[in-house]
């Protein structure tokens, strides 16, 4: 028994303080076990996460608190009084021990494992119709008390500066999304003490201009590109933040992050998605626990398809997506964890209801026996439901069952009185329901208005001006004219005048803390209120009229609110809710009495409400709830048929929006459906492009190559330019003359001073045409690659310029290049460069991409690899910050080559690697995973992350080589074939497996220039070299030394007409050469191999620095297994090696070379 209260106790029963009670120890105990323990009887990984599944009322929430609270405080206490989670947490955070709370003697410590780590402890709360109102509602509940959590008044907290700078670092152009959509994170990302001027990056200046851009727009979906990437952006950021905070935790005494998810059952399409990416996440930390409450999963659709798709995933046997999956690694030798878990919560048993009575009651008059007897009743009249119990105890006091002594100071009940209250537990809702039909007329009109928003949370103000409806006259009776135009004046004076909108709202607030009092609704928040349980609310909104009564309160509340939106936008009136909010709701309850609307004037100015609704959902990532209002809003249009015949805009518009958010969600069939309407009833090509590019896009995702670029000539024959599709070479015989006259003739002035086309057809034209100059390049279609360039040049000289028009110059430029001439190609740089100045203010992305484009092509042949390294990192995250995906993934192929190839220590490198092969996945992008895998494994068996270096296969890639092409052959996918074959023959050659390498080099035919002048082209060449040089000096076959004197050549040619990059590698070529003569100039080979070292190293090349001198030891050992020089250079190479990051090659050196001292590896390069 509690202490005996104070003489001025209450007299009514504070509920408040049960809501922890009912020991629920078995179920309890496998949520802690859960916890504590990192692996299942069976040895595996525990579960991604823990579902309590059970009937509503039984106490599912009661649970989770009472859990809440154990793993926060770290006991079992059943005690009213809790600790704050932020205070706890943060003693935790700062402990240098995990010590075992349990070391406390109290007796409610028994049931608290030992092993109980630390926990920050989270919540969010799940709304029926939450995602209409506002998205992602839970998460970002759960966000708040992190933030409170982490920034924590304790002085031992965690520095907030810190925090900030970490987040900032792991999200890096992702941040600004992330706050876009869940703002309560800013404080976090901020960070306390930081200056104000720091507070913020250039990236999150520029994304938040570019929002406010967007939302000023008139149409959200017009700007496709920005949008359609935004949900999957946002899930990934949300992921990423929580594996950082995880991992933060972790460094800090285990601590892990418990992230509780009630009401589960009433998820959105949106949330569910970042659910299934939580819990699939390959990289989850172990840290990072997922507890949710939901009623049987069975009766509602959208959890039992999660569920399905869940357990065929866990049983390999998911075949939803049609995309080619990446193989798995090679060290997944364990099985998988299971997703999801569920536990059942069973109902209350009479101790339990007995601990409940002790707590409520506190001191009371009754005996052990007869509190055991009233359990005992309130069993069999309730069945155990928690909140059934609670409903019955609430009814006991209203009805004097139980009093409050005030001589005694103690409560008072009488089981015989109790015994013969008729009491149903079935009927517990319709007994709520009558409880709040008894409460006073407008406290009453509040609940019911609060119910039919069908979310458990509301505020003041929003309730204010929806609860009108019930406050009009009765239907029954006819107004007058003058008492209409009475309640008219009424109205109006609300919605304009402040003061009686202050006023009403003082009052509500009234209503509401009575209600609070009657155990309905409990304050959250100065002016915010919440339902105290889901079937109060349910039995709040059984009190509306059924049928077309009740859609006619909601057709009311809608008309309600959309006139005070439109007031309150005139007069700039807010009363503290948002107009975000506001709109949303309009429109749900709009759309819950839309079919009693008769006026087609009403329905389409309802239907516009949703467009708006829908746009709104699109920029907070919403996507489902985006497709939801378009697919109602296009409904109040009428029929199909009668839409597009009566209202065609507002009927292209919706299907072109909605095909675009079923594409963003990754519905292609759906997508492709939605098309095919808008490509039937269009009026006009302007008015279907968006729908052609749409496909576009859903036949690149699913990697068919030949169907895209099908319909992309499609396309272009409906534009009045046709490509042709047969005698492709004599075309491009034609189009090549008539495009070098073209070039040769025309000034650069000509170019730099072209105005911009603003032809809207001109630009659908040219958007086109850069879409078929990715499916060639990357499928390998270089005629169609050629004829856009001559496209795209030939606009121009008929004086129409557009945004493009520098990939146009950039592809003559390449087309020049792999003809031989780099002069040439190399004068084009400087228009290349003007040009995009020019379109950097209209098209930064593809200014951008034209960077990308100079560094990666064209410069590598004019000046020092090393020079643009900077300049291409900018660029490409200043691509992700655009939010083009595609692009970023389109384009990093030639990222990774010239990383490696200027030496870039290997481990950013494999950051890189690593970040585009989980973005390629994510995204379902499977085309440049393959394209982007051999690199990451190049770099992979370099550093050691392989059984065999000198085979591109490991940890990333687990197939053999057979079955990777075949995958690759498959899908057309003809880049990665090229990266397989050139990454492997590299590898093969640093380890010096060279028949492996010539097999390699020999499969790559014969066009260098196949996939472009990158810096490929010069690598492919010089490795050619070294691997024919290795192999005559290995066989002393002739046909070897020519095929590497004609790498030589190449090389040379090169360098005489200005591509610098290529010195060091002619020199080393020529080394190699004089070191496999038969009688060998000792001096003049050394000579060479110095002049080789000396201009690498000059060059700032790591890796061929290092190469340059492992050749130089290498011959010289041969000639004196004990030379002092031969030392030397191995060690300076071992070094190298090592500052490089390929501890493979260290490991291989000193392998080889057993009998010479490396170990210091002191010695400096040799000059």
């Amino acid at each position: 028994m509690t202490p005996l209260p104070h003489e001025d106790s209450p007299r009514r029963l504070d509920f408040g303080i049960v809501q922890h009670c009912g020991s629920r120890r078995k179920e309890l105990q496998t949520l802690l076990s859960y916890v504590s323990n990192p692996t299942m009887d069976d040895g595996t990984n525990r579960p991604a996460s823990m579902w309590i599944e059970a009937e509503p009322g039984v106490g599912k929430s009661n649970l989770m608190a009472k859990f809440r609270d154990t793993i926060t405080t770290g006991t079992c206490s059943t005690s009213s009084t809790m600790t704050s989670d932020a205070t706890h947490a943060n003693t935790l955070l700062e402990a240098d021990t995990t010590t075992n709370a349990c070391g406390n003697t109290s007796d409610n410590h028994h049931c608290v494992p030992p092993n109980l780590p630390p926990c920050v402890c989270v919540q969010g709360k799940f709304e029926e119709r939450a995602a209409a109102s506002e998205p992602f509602a839970a998460f970002g509940e759960a966000m708040g008390e992190l933030v409170q959590v982490l920034l924590g008044e304790s002085p031992a907290a965690l520095e907030a500066a810190s925090w900030a700078k970490g987040i900032r670092e792991a999200l890096d152009t992702e941040l600004p999304l992330l706050l876009g959509i869940l703002p309560i994170l800013r404080p976090l990302t901020d960070g306390i003490g930081m200056r104000q001027e720091e507070s913020k990056t250039q990236e999150e200046e520029d994304q938040d201009n570019h929002d406010d851009d967007d939302d000023d727009q008139e149409d959200a979906f017009g700007d496709f590109s920005s949008r359609e990437w935004r949900f999957e952006r946002f899930r990934f950021a949300f992921r990423g933040l929580l594996r950082h905070v995880c991992r933060r935790l972790q460094e800090r005494n285990n601590t892990h992050l418990v992230l509780l998810l009630d009401d589960l059952h009433w998820i959105d399409p949106d949330s569910l998605q970042i659910i299934k990416t939580l819990l699939e996440d390959k990289r989850r930390p172990q840290n990072l626990l997922l507890v949710a409450a939901t009623r049987p999963i069975d009766q509602y659709d959208i959890l039992l398809k999660f569920r399905d798709a869940l357990l065929r995933q866990q049983d390999g046997l998911d075949t939803s997506n049609n995309t080619i999956q990446p193989p798995p690694a090679a060290n997944t030798t364990t099985p998988l964890p299971k997703l999801v878990k569920t536990i059942g919560v069973t109902h209350l048993s009479i101790g339990e209801i007995e601990e409940v009575l002790v707590e409520l009651l506190q001191q009371c008059s009754g005996t052990t026996a007869s509190i055991t007897n009233f359990a005992k009743l309130v069993k069999d009249k309730t069945q155990g439901n928690f909140f059934v119990v609670m409903q019955f105890l609430r009814l006991l006091e209203r009805s004097h069952h139980i009093v409050f002594d005030n001589e005694q100071q103690k409560w008072t009940f009488d089981l015989d009185n109790i015994t013969a209250v008729d009491f149903v537990s079935e009927n517990v809702s319709e007994m709520v329901a009558q409880n709040i039909e008894a409460t006073h007329g407008r406290r009453r009109s509040a609940l019911m208005v609060a119910a039919s928003f069908g979310v458990s949370q509301f505020d003041v103000s929003t309730i204010v001006h929806a609860v009108t409806v019930f406050e009009e006259s009765d239907e029954s009776k006819e107004p007058d004219d003058e008492q209409e135009e009475e309640e008219e004046n009424m109205h109006d004076s609300m919605y304009e005048d402040p003061y009686v909108v202050s006023q009403r709202m003082s009052d509500m607030k009234e209503e509401l803390s009575e209600a609070a009092c009657d155990g309905f609704v409990e304050e959250t928040a100065p002016g915010h209120y919440r339902f105290a349980h889901d079937r109060i609310r349910e039995s709040a909104y059984s009190l509306l009229p059924s049928g077309d009564s009740r859609k006619q309160v909601h057709l009311r509340v809608g008309r309600q609110l959309r006139g005070w939106m439109d007031t309150s936008s005139e007069l700039g009136l807010t009363q503290g809710f948002s107009k975000e909010s506001l709109l949303l709701h309009a429109a749900k309850q709009s759309n819950l009495g839309a079919d009693l609307i008769d006026d087609e004037w009403e329905l389409l100015d309802l239907a516009e409400l949703n467009y708006q609704a829908a746009e709104l959902a699109a920029r907070k990532a919403a996507f489902y709830s985006a497709m939801e209002y378009l697919q109602v809003g296009f409904s109040h249009l009428g029929d199909a048929k009668k839409a597009w015949s009566n209202h065609y805009d507002l009927a292209l518009k919706f299907n072109v929006a909605l095909a675009r958010m079923q594409y963003c969600c990754g519905l292609l069939d759906e997508s492709w459906e939605t098309s095919e309407m808008v490509l039937q009833h269009g009026k006009s090509f302007r008015d279907k492009s968006g729908m052609y590019f749409c496909r576009l896009l859903s036949l690149t995702q699913q990697e068919r190559a030949d169907d895209a670029l099908s319909l992309v000539l499609d396309v272009l024959q409906m534009t009045g330019k046709p490509f042709p599709r047969r005698y492709l070479i004599l075309h491009c015989i034609r189009a090549y003359f008539k495009t070098a006259r073209f070039m040769k003739e025309t000034p650069v002035d000509y170019f730099v001073n072209l105005p911009i086309s603003n032809d809207e057809d001109f630009r659908i034209y040219a958007a086109f045409l850069v879409k078929l100059l990715e499916i060639s390049y990357y499928a390998g279609y270089l005629t169609y690659f050629f004829l856009v360039t001559c496209r795209g040049l030939e606009s121009l000289a008929e004086g129409k310029d557009h945004s493009v028009s520098s990939f146009d110059i950039m592809g003559w430029a390449m087309v020049e290049m792999s003809m031989g001439d780099i002069k040439a190609a190399s004068r084009h740089c400087k228009l290349i460069e003007a040009q995009v100045a020019k379109h950097r203010q209209a098209s930064p992305l593809n200014a951008v991409r034209g960077d990308v484009g100079l560094c990666s092509f064209l410069r590598v042949w004019t000046q020092p690899i090393r020079i643009d390294l900077t300049l291409l990192e900018e660029s490409f995250r200043s691509i992700w910050v655009c939010g083009a995906v595609d692009i970023a993934l389109l384009e990093s192929p030639p990222l990774f080559a010239q990383l490696f190839a200027s030496g870039v220590p290997l481990p950013k490198v494999a950051g890189y690697c690593d970040k585009y092969a989980e973005v390629a996945v994510d995204y379902k992008q499977m085309m440049y995973w393959y394209m982007n895998a051999p690199v990451y494994q190049a770099v992979l068996n370099l550093q050691g992350n392989s059984e065999n270096p000198s085979v591109l296969k490991g940890n990333h890639i687990a197939e053999t080589k057979e079955s990777f092409l075949e995958t690759c052959t498959k899908t057309a996918n003809k880049p990665a074939i090229f990266q397989f074959q050139i990454w492997s023959a590299c590898i093969a050659y640093h380890f010096r497996d060279y028949q492996r390498a010539k097999r390699c080099i020999k499969s790559m035919g014969s066009d260098l220039f196949e996939d472009g002048p990158i810096v490929w082209v010069q690598y492919r060449v010089f490795y050619t070299g070294l691997v024919y040089f290795a192999l005559f000096k290995e066989t002393r076959k002739s046909k070897y030394r020519r095929r590497a004197l004609a790498a030589h050549r190449k090389l040379k040619d090169w360098v005489a007409q200005g591509v610098v990059n290529c010195e060091y590698m002619c020199l080393l070529l020529e080394s190699e050469d004089l070191s496999s003569g038969r009688s060998t100039q000792l001096a003049r080979t050394t000579a060479a191999y110095e002049d080789a070292i000396r201009v690498v190293s000059e060059a700032g090349l790591c890796h061929h620095h290092a190469l340059a001198q492992e050749l130089a030891g290498d011959f010289l050992y041969l000639q004196d297994k004990g030379s002092s020089p031969a030392k030397q250079y191995l060690s300076a190479a071992v070094k190298l090696y090592e500052e490089w990051g390929a501890a493979a090659k260290v490991s291989d050196i000193k392998k080889r070379y057993t009998n010479v001292d490396l170990s210091g590896t002191q010695g400096n390069a040799v000059p």
